[in-house]
């Protein structure tokens, strides 16, 4: 695996920790890295306010040089990477849907375990569980981005109010793209001042 360019330790370490659930599968496999694995499934490293150990930490634990325990620590990264050849799925059960929305100064979030179909880009939604907050209920999907951990499949989806226009979706990217509009204008859910700059109208 490591033939193009070396591989950062530390990076390879923050990589093991973001898919302990898919590592753990490895204990008892009787490979020559048991301990250190063992180490680094010690704490909930997704947990942000726990610290991943350093390199020189884990070394200490180990009581192995550098070179040791970078072959080590490489021995499992390329056995998760090949995890396929020695018989080891990957499996995410577990989806959440982040439906994310505003009307002017007015936001609001749902989160749902379930969803029957996945609505995609431009397409209409009427969503009516919080329209005494926002003042509203008639949304398209702007866009959609999945967030993968060992764990769940996060998907966000925004919202934006109104119906979808194609050709101003592609005349905002293109805006900003051109620097005819800035990044902090191009994620203003209303559009009102951007439509302004662009001599375009405001429907």
């Amino acid at each position: 695996m490591e033939t193009q360019r070396r591989i950062s330790t530390k990076d390879i370490i923050l990589d093991i920790a973001s898919m302990q659930n898919f590592a753990k599968k490895l204990i008892g496999k009787g490979r020559d890295y048991e301990e250190l694995l063992l180490l680094l499934m010690a704490e909930d490293y997704g947990d942000p306010d726990i610290p991943i150990p350093s390199v020189s930490q884990l070394q200490d634990q180990l009581k192995v040089n550098y070179t040791t325990f970078r072959k080590l620590l490489m021995g499992i990264y390329n056995d998760l990477y090949n995890h396929e050849q020695i018989n080891i799925d990957f499996n995410i059960e577990k989806v959440e849907y982040i439906f994310s929305m505003s009307y002017f100064d007015r936001d609001a979030e749902v989160t749902l375990n379930e969803l029957p179909v996945l609505p995609r880009v431009g397409e209409e939604i009427t969503l009516p569980f919080f329209k005494a907050k926002l003042d509203f209920d008639w949304f398209h999907v702007r866009s959609i981005h999945h967030y993968i951990s060992d764990r769940k499949q996060v998907v966000f989806i925004r919202l934006h109010p109104l119906r979808y226009n194609l050709y101003w979706h592609i005349r905002k990217d293109e805006a900003l793209v051109k620097g005819e509009i800035s990044s902090d204008d191009y994620y203003d859910h209303m559009d009102t001042k951007n439509k302004q700059k662009l001599g375009l109208p405001m429907w």
